[in-house]
């Protein structure tokens, strides 16, 4: 096969991957729900959030690294509705959650980062309190944020 001139139509590292990048694409995915949930889940890194005020310069490795490399395993041989169907102490440990519910500087950030036309995230817990945040895309999960004060989301206790 003959080499190409000129620049490549797919580059090697595109929109997202870069931790000072202030704007990427809208992020929008065609998917088939029903066969996507019984996949196992996977990991799409490139688009995780360094600067934010939820960003994974938080993520202190020392505290959480072994807990979060255990639980990622442990995912990635779990389908999405398994993990959706996890539970902690009263609650789900693997969640949605709507746009509108979130916290205000993570909805502002959310476009920041190109992703404001999605309208559910996914958090995860990690041991106790933290959570990753991310959004589902088919069978995968692109991992945005590292929460380790469960901040973006709290739920009302009544």
């Amino acid at each position: 096969m003959a080499k190409r001139k000129g620049k490549s139509k797919n580059p090697a590292i595109g929109p997202g991957v870069h931790p000072k990048e202030t704007k990427t694409a809208n992020h929008h995915f065609e998917s088939d729900p029903d066969r996507d949930n019984k996949n196992p889940i996977s990991w799409v890194l490139g688009n995780i959030d360094w600067d934010g005020p939820f960003g994974w310069q938080a993520f202190k490795p020392g505290n959480h690294l072994e807990e979060l490399l255990k639980q990622l395993k442990h995912f990635e041989k779990t389908s999405w509705d398994d993990l959706l169907r996890q539970t902690g102490v009263n609650h789900s440990k693997n969640h949605p959650i709507p746009i509108e519910k979130i916290h205000k500087k993570a909805r502002k950030r959310l476009k920041h980062l190109g992703f404001e036309d999605q309208q559910t995230f996914y958090s995860f817990t990690v041991g106790g309190i933290p959570r990753m945040w991310g959004v589902k895309q088919g069978a995968k999960l692109v991992v945005l944020w590292w929460d380790p004060e469960h901040k973006i989301y709290l739920r009302s206790h009544k």
